[in-house]
């Protein structure tokens, strides 16, 4: 027994810089994969935690004037336990002309009693709350700060007109204003339903502080208010049903926003980006098992000799298993201890996308449950791995494998060396690819899988990002069809279809052009957001399955809306009308845009439908002009000059002058969210390849260590040193190279194969991008760094003692 302890002790002390290699390879690429998963949970959950901090209601409503007359009717409903409101105001930013700017026309929130100060509070990015006490102090949001210029510390003047004033103020002889006073804007930030929004979504939202809104009440708008029910969302249906009927004895009709709703609508555009970065984190973990896994089991074989002589004196088979047990148990530790230090340390880059300018408790994070949990998974998987390792490298073992062994040798090596290779070339391609015999056999298949395994997971990375990063920039893949989009009042107004022909035909980058009607259809009782167009229309949504709309009695649908429906391409779905009650028959499915009219339903991703536009109720006339045109250029046009030229002639082509505008782009709030990881993804691959590099350095430092003899031999055949370097830096190329050769076309395949998994749950068009440039740079940048990993191996083989290696033998 004392000598197994004896070997034990010998083995930490000889081999220490090996077990401490495998430590700092485990802590990298542990550390990387419990980050992501963490980073994925902390994403994932990152809105709810923020409405909680900000004390969320459960449901507001508005009821315009009424809300602001009758403010006890929400608080008295059985189940409230608590209400804010804010109050809006007719008013702006006084030019330096005098005159009130409405061009960018804020709305004016004026809290009334602490909503977006105590409850739903407002998510201060620059700066500090107002001063509830202070009428002189407000908070913009980004949207205004970023349309019209406002910045922190700025001050402002704001004018405040009566109620009945509203239509006035916009005439060419506006009324004066009621009031106004200078204020200073002291934040920039985000109200609580803005922090993931669609671009249409967006407003220019001014927030005023509870004592400007009691100066100011008396000339209030509107109103909403916010209510805290006992039983949270369960509450919700039959607080909106008494709420109607209370105001519906003063004729109001009532609007709702539900908590629930909201999240629900942020979770959706969340999801895919932290179930993108868990995934990431699975990769990473496999790569970790097989990195480690194969270092383990080189060390491992490293104590054949220790073991043959505590078996030649008499040492138990059980005994000789476990001599490097301790060494291996030890590096463990200290690599998942390394990995855990890694994972907080890189957990201040999480959450990802928008949420990470309103957490809550933003920089370091410790989510116990991913860093225990992955903690114990690693260490059980790990010391399965040494154990199963351990047993098999007992000597008597070995016996036994060595007995039915021959001797493998490379089919490619031989072939290189017909070839007239250098002979560097040929022995490095052998020490590569040929395990060898003995006391300087190495597991060349698992340092070959692991090369394989971590450019598999670089390269899908990759291709996953970089299709992540096409579908940011082209708007196609997620509906946007064509190249300019003009609405007529805001996309409430009429188009004249003759004036657009006029416009339109006579264009020559001008390939094709549908006009739109924008409404919403109750389909099986459901309200969706339609797209009203001509039957065959030359420029529609993107479809995904199925075909457009030829007749009026068919509708394409979106893949969400179709879900809800529990419908199926081929199905009907029963639509109101006026003329009561209509089956359209679904043709397909397509990937709709968010476009609509502003402060109002409209298409976005996997929801609305596209029909006949006289399907959609008020669209009976068939005289009746659309309120949208989609315009798709020609191939190969100057798109900037066609745009300017188009937008010239467009004021006349409305049915009133001047009211319509060519609109960009609205991205739904997903591609919002995409657009803003930053450099998340960069930093976690770098660690992933850095994990890679250290892997490829042990292989070959413990590759020179066992073939010492080899090499000893090659010296006294002749080899040079700069010989015996090449051989070595030969090594380390072959081993990247067949990574390459192999990983890269598994890595393609993998990384498409997931994100055409991840574009079907958006939904939007799934074309993967393989950035092939990229890769070759990669490619051709792994190699290089191969030399220079093999620089010191191969420095260590070149010195190796010829004499004194021999004599040992």
């Amino acid at each position: 027994m004392s000598a197994v302890w004896y070997c034990c002790r010998r083995s930490l002390r000889t081999r220490a810089r090996s077990y401490l290699g495998v430590a700092l390879l485990l802590a990298l690429l542990g550390g990387l994969t419990l980050a992501s998963l963490a980073g994925a949970r902390r994403t994932s959950s990152g809105y709810s935690r923020f409405r909680e901090a900000g004390r969320a209601l459960d449901v507001h409503v508005n009821a315009g004037r009424y809300e602001v007359e009758h403010p006890e009717t929400a608080r008295e409903i059985a189940g409230v336990t608590g209400t804010a409101s804010y109050m809006s105001f007719v008013g702006g930013v006084v030019a330096p002309d005098g005159r009130v700017d409405f061009s960018f026309q804020p709305e004016l929130v004026g809290s009334l009693d602490g909503l977006h100060f105590v409850y739903d509070r407002f998510a201060v990015t620059e700066g500090r709350l107002p001063d509830p006490a202070r009428p002189d102090e407000v908070a913009v949001n980004k949207h205004l700060a970023r349309a019209s210029g406002i910045r922190l510390g700025q001050r402002l003047p704001i004018a405040i007109f009566t109620p009945e004033d509203e239509e006035a103020v916009y005439g060419d002889a506006p009324p004066p204003p009621v009031d106004r006073l200078d204020v200073t804007v002291v934040a920039v930030g985000l109200f609580p339903d803005e922090v993931v929004q669609d671009d249409t979504d967006w407003a220019p939202r001014l927030l005023l502080t509870p004592a400007f809104t009691e100066r100011e009440r008396r000339h209030a708008t509107y109103a909403w208010t916010g209510v805290r029910l006992q039983g949270g969302a369960g509450d919700a249906a039959r607080f909106k049903q008494v709420y109607a009927a209370a105001a519906s004895a003063e004729d109001a009709e009532p609007r709702f926003r539900e908590r629930a709703a909201v999240t629900a609508r942020i979770q959706k555009a969340v999801r895919p980006l932290a179930v993108a970065l868990g995934v990431f984190g699975a990769l990473a973990g496999l790569a970790t098992l097989l990195l480690v896994g194969q270092a383990l089991l080189r060390l491992l074989r490293a104590e054949r000799d220790d073991l043959a002589i505590l078996r030649a004196v008499g040492a138990a088979p059980h005994l000789t298993s476990v001599v490097a047990l301790p060494g291996a148990a030890l590096s463990v530790v200290a690599g998942i201890t390394g990995a855990l230090l890694v994972a907080v340390l890189l957990s201040p880059l999480a959450p990802i996308g928008p949420l990470r300018r309103v957490e809550v408790d933003p920089g370091i994070s410790f989510d116990w449950t991913v860093l225990v949990l992955g903690a114990v998974g690693f260490a059980l998987a790990l010391s399965a791995i040494a154990l199963v390792a351990a047993v098999r490298q007992a000597p008597h073992r070995r016996q036994a494998i060595a007995r039915g062994r021959v001797a493998q040798r490379s089919p490619l090596a031989g072939a290189v060396a017909a070839a007239g290779m250098p002979a560097p070339a040929v022995v490095g391609m052998r020490l590569a690819l040929e395990p060898g015999e003995g006391r300087a056999s190495v597991p060349v298949r698992a340092a070959l899988g692991g090369a394989v395994v971590a450019v598999v997971a670089l390269v899908a990375a990759l291709v996953f990002g970089s299709s992540l990063r096409s579908l940011v920039d082209k708007p196609r893949l997620y509906g946007w069809d064509w190249d300019l989009t003009v609405v007529a009042e805001t996309g409430y107004g009429e188009i004249d279809v003759a004036k657009a022909h006029d416009v339109l035909d006579g264009d020559p980058a001008v390939g094709a052009w549908s006009g739109a009607h924008f409404q919403s259809l109750d389909i099986e009782g459901r309200d969706v957001p339609a797209i009203g167009t001509e039957p065959g229309a030359a420029v529609i949504p993107p479809m995904l399955s199925g075909r457009s709309v030829r007749a009026r009695d068919e509708v394409v649908l979106g893949s969400q809306t179709l879900s809800e429906l529990d419908k199926q391409v081929g199905d009907t779905v029963e639509v109101a009308s006026q003329d009561g009650r209509r089956r359209l028959r679904i043709v397909g499915t397509a990937v709709f845009p968010t476009v609509g009219p502003i402060l109002g339903s409209y298409t976005t991703l996997g929801t609305g439908a596209l029909v006949a536009y006289d399907q959609a109720p008020g669209r009976d006339d068939a005289g009746t002009g659309p309120t949208a045109l989609f315009v798709r250029f020609r191939e190969g046009v100057d798109r900037e000059a066609a745009v300017a030229r188009i937008a010239e002639r467009l004021p006349g082509i409305g049915r009133l002058r001047g009211t319509t505008e060519v609109i960009p782009v609205q991205r739904p709030a997903e591609i919002v969210n995409y657009d803003s990881m930053g450099a998340t993804p960069v930093i976690l691959g770098g660690v992933l390849v850095l994990a890679a590099v250290v892997s490829l350095g042990l292989t070959l430092a413990s590759g020179v260590g066992r073939r010492r003899r080899d090499l000893s031999l090659l010296k006294s055949l002749g080899f040079t040193r700069g010989q015996i370097s090449a051989t070595v830096v030969w090594q380390s190329s072959i081993v990247v190279g067949v990574g390459l050769l192999v990983g890269v076309p598994l890595g393609v395949a993998l990384g498409r194969w997931l994100w055409m998994l991840f574009a079907a749950r958006l939904p939007v068009l799934a074309q993967p991008a393989v950035p092939a440039l990229l890769l070759a740079a990669i490619g051709a940048g792994l190699l290089v760094v191969a030399n220079l990993v093999a620089a010191v191996p191969a420095r260590s083989a070149a010195r190796t003692p010829v004499a004194a290696t021999l004599r040992a033998e």
